[in-house]
């Protein structure tokens, strides 16, 4: 679950105001574990890890805002706990940590190794506001695909394009 900082708080309510507009910019990835009482008053990630531009972005009705990103371990040289993820915001040339997201069991980023697969976690995250004391974000988990996932769809079109008894 994703939890707006106080600075992006009030980057949208200048946007609700009409005082401006930002740009939602990058996630950025650390392994530093924050509590829930810690997140609202940071400003940045400590150990940022990663980071990765916005792959996408579509306005889904005229309070919601539709972010995609594609967090891989492509160039990645040293393995690290994907404990927090950031998104970024860009207001007059200046990057504001917008929300963090914790993670409750932290994964491992596996560092790119020649040969083994490429791990790509597309993250799909929905920004809503009605008004800027209302906020909520949610990540959309169905766009997240595992080995194991992987693995059952790969079996599934081998036993559908050659079944058990064909003769070949």
């Amino acid at each position: 679950q994703f939890v707006v900082t106080d600075a992006g708080r009030a980057l949208l309510a200048k946007a609700v105001a009409n005082k401006g507009t930002f740009t939602i910019s990058s996630i950025k990835t650390s392994s530093h574990t924050y509590t829930q009482s810690e997140i609202a008053a940071l400003t940045s990630l400590t150990d940022v890890r990663q980071s990765f531009p916005l792959a996408s972005a579509a306005t889904v009705d005229s309070t919601t805002v539709k972010l995609r990103f594609n967090v891989t371990n492509v160039g990645l040289s040293a393995s690290y706990t994907l404990a927090t993820l950031g998104v970024y915001a860009t207001y007059n040339n200046s990057e504001t940590l917008f929300a963090v997201s914790t993670a409750n069991n932290p994964d491992v980023m596996n560092a790119e190794q020649a040969g083994a697969l490429v791990r790509n976690i597309l993250t799909t995250i929905y920004i809503k506001t009605a008004n800027a004391s209302s906020i909520s974000i949610a990540v959309d988990m169905d766009t997240y695909i595992t080995k194991a996932m992987l693995d059952a769809a790969e079996k599934k079109a081998l036993d559908l394009a050659h079944p058990v008894g064909s003769v070949y």
